[in-house]
């Protein structure tokens, strides 16, 4: 068996007196795409960015205790731009483009990453719009894209530094039905590229449709880890975050 390409050990992190993450541990093999679900408040955002190496205000960068390694790396104090310089990229809840800038302008800038020429960013972010669906876009500044548009581009910006590991902080937050339908399959479309995806999100019914694993946190901790029969069928699961209604479904 080959070994994962994230592992996290035992993650502990702490902002004072609050216990964001409490000794989490799981495995990511190459090709998975894997949800994270959880009540508000779970962790679940901490842990992206403590993996990630996102140093919070106030806070050390990556975790208090426990280790995170990718591709076979103890990667636990490395920052952000190392980390995506490895392979690994995070798209954050909020989208945020660079502002008086085109689509494809900002879709270049992830791909600087991987190139010292300009001229070919802008060819490697073209591509990633493409792969997004964004490539009639490309010369729109940003301020006239729609919230959907916005989210497909965050993600195509990740996917223009050229990831292995590509994580999604509710990416499909505020989309509308049909939206969220065009964005489960733009992340089965990823994944079946070969990148691995790791993916929060609240819209059970995107998790259910591309999950292959669901891990579940609550109050910081780690309360399940399987399938997603196996996971919405666990009475953990359903005391702290499914709630009944799902559980009769």
């Amino acid at each position: 068996m080959s070994d994962p390409l994230l592992s996290v050990r035992n993650l502990s992190k702490r902002f004072g007196g609050v216990v964001a993450n409490d000794d989490i541990s799981f495995d990511i093999a190459a090709g998975e795409l894997v949800s994270i679900i959880g009540p508000n408040g779970a962790g679940k955002s901490t842990l992206f960015k403590t993996v990630c190496g996102v140093t919070p205000p106030r806070s050390k960068r990556g975790p208090d205790s426990g280790k995170v390694f990718f591709r076979g790396r103890d990667t636990s104090g490395f920052a952000a731009h190392r980390m995506c310089e490895a392979g690994l990229a995070l798209v954050f809840q909020e989208t945020e483009p660079l502002k008086g800038m085109t689509a494809l302008e900002n879709a270049a800038i992830g791909a600087l990453v991987r190139t010292g020429s300009f001229h070919e960013a802008l060819r490697l972010g073209g591509q990633a719009l493409e792969r997004v669906e964004l490539g009639h876009r490309a010369d729109i500044m940003v301020d006239e894209l729609t919230l959907a548009e916005r989210r497909r581009l965050e993600i195509g910006r990740a996917l223009a530094t050229e990831p292995v590991l590509l994580l999604l902080d509710e990416a499909m937050a505020g989309l509308t039905p049909t939206e969220v339908q065009s964005a489960v399959a733009l992340v089965q479309r990823i994944a079946g590229d070969g990148v691995t995806v790791i993916l929060i999100e609240h819209v059970l019914q995107a998790v259910m449709a591309v999950s292959q694993r669901i891990i579940v946190l609550d109050r910081g901790r780690k309360i399940a880890d399987g399938t997603p029969s196996d996971v919405v069928a666990d009475p953990a699961v359903i005391t702290a975050y499914l709630g009944s209604e799902l559980s009769n479904a």
